[in-house]
C-alpha cells in the first residue's frame, strides 16, 4: 500500500484481493505518491484508504480518468480508534451501489478525434484519491434522499493517442450496499495532505487457463516490465534462443519445446552420472606378470605399489662406468 509519512495509507484491491504496486514514487513538495497496478477487464475494485494518525475529520476524493467519483469520510471523535480504515467501491445514486470496473476503451480509426484536446487524456489510466481537512454539518441524510442516476464518461479514444492505455473505468450493475450508507455536506479545509496516484495498466496471467491458481494473484503487467518498472519475468534457462516460447505460442509448439528441454537436461544428468562413475572406477594394483628364468613360472610384480622395481645394473671392467640394462 501507498504510505505518507506512517499517517495516511492508500491501495487498490480488485476483487477484495489489494494490487500489486510498482515503481512507487514519492513527490514530498507536491505532497504525492504515485504507482503503477495492474488491471484486468470485467473486474471490480475498491479505493482504500486508511487514516492513522489524524483526529479530525477528513475526506477522500476519488477521480478516475479525471473525473470525479465521489468520495469517503472519516469522522473524528473521541471514541474513534486509530488507525481506521474506509473503503469506497462505486459511486451510489438512486439505483443503489455502482461499483468500479475495468472496462475496454473504445478505440476507433477516426481522424477527427485526434483533434481532441490532449489534456482530456491526461489522466485517462489514472485513478486518484487526494485526502483534504473537512468540516461536516451534523444533518446527515440517508440513501433513500438520493434522487438521478450517475455515470461516468465513456471515452473514445483514436488508435494513435492511446499510448499504451487499452482501458478505462466504469461502472458495473446497481447493486444493493451490504450497510445502508450515510451523507454528510462536508467543506474542505486548506490543500490536500496528500494526493495518491495509481496508475492502471493491463494484465494477463502468469499461467495458462489450465492452471487452477486464481488468475487474479498471478499478474504479469508486460508494458511496466518493458520500461522497467516492474520486475522481469524470470525465465527457464535453455539450450538455445530457439527454444525459448512466447506465452502466445502454439500449445503443440509449447508441448515440443518442453519435451526438448526435458531431453537436454536428461542428457547432461547422465553425462553427469557418467563423470562419477569414472571417478569410482575399480582402483585394485595393477599386476603385471613375467616369466622368471629357469624357473618355469611367472612371478609377480605390482605397477601400483610405491616402490617400482629397482633398475638392474651392470658392472663392466675398468672405470667406474655404469651401464643400464633396464
Amino acid at each position: 500500500m501507498l504510505d505518507w509519512h506512517n499517517r495516511l495509507r492508500a491501495w487498490i484491491s480488485i476483487d477484495g484481493v489489494a494490487a500489486e504496486e510498482y515503481g512507487v514514487e514519492v513527490d514530498e513538495k507536491e505532497r504525492t505518491v504515485s504507482c503503477w497496478v495492474g488491471s484486468e477487464v470485467g473486474k471490480s475494485f475498491a479505493i482504500n484508504w486508511e487514516n492513522r494518525d489524524f483526529i479530525f475529520a477528513l475526506g477522500a476524493y476519488a477521480y478516475v480518468d479525471g473525473a470525479a467519483g465521489g468520495g469517503t469520510m472519516y469522522e473524528a471523535g473521541p471514541r474513534k480508534l486509530l488507525p481506521s480504515q474506509m473503503a469506497q467501491e462505486g459511486i451510489i445514486d438512486a439505483r443503489g451501489l455502482n461499483p468500479f470496473v475495468f472496462a475496454r476503451l473504445n478505440l476507433s480509426d477516426d481522424d477527427t478525434l485526434l483533434a481532441a484536446d490532449p489534456a482530456g487524456l491526461a489522466d485517462l489510466g489514472v485513478i486518484e484519491l487526494r485526502i483534504f481537512r473537512v468540516s461536516s454539518s451534523r444533518e446527515s441524510f440517508t440513501m433513500g434522499n438520493i434522487t438521478g442516476t450517475l455515470s461516468l464518461p465513456t471515452k473514445n479514444v483514436h488508435e494513435r493517442a492511446k499510448k499504451a492505455v487499452t482501458q478505462q473505468v466504469q461502472l458495473g450493475a446497481p447493486q444493493q450496499p451490504l450497510e445502508p450508507p450515510a451523507f454528510r455536506q462536508v467543506d474542505k479545509i486548506g490543500p490536500h495532505l496528500v494526493k495518491f496516484l495509481f496508475k492502471y495498466r493491463p494484465m494477463g496471467g502468469l499461467l495458462s487457463g489450465r492452471s487452477r491458481v486464481p488468475t487474479h494473484l498471478l499478474y504479469t503487467i508486460d508494458v511496466l516490465r518493458a520500461n522497467g518498472i516492474a520486475p522481469p519475468l524470470k525465465r527457464k534457462a535453455t539450450p538455445s534462443p530457439a527454444r525459448a516460447v512466447s506465452p502466445d505460442a502454439d500449445p503443440a509448439e509449447a508441448d515440443i519445446a518442453q519435451a526438448a528441454a526435458t531431453v537436454d537436461r536428461l542428457e547432461k544428468e547422465l553425462l553427469a552420472a557418467k563423470a562419477l562413475l569414472a571417478k569410482h572406477v575399480d582402483t585394485k594394483p595393477r599386476i603385471k606378470r613375467e616369466a622368471v628364468a629357469g624357473s618355469g613360472s611367472s612371478a609377480t610384480i605390482d605397477l601400483t605399489g610405491p616402490d617400482r622395481p629397482k633398475k638392474k645394473v651392470k658392472r663392466e671392467n675398468g672405470p667406474s662406468e655404469v651401464i643400464d640394462l633396464t
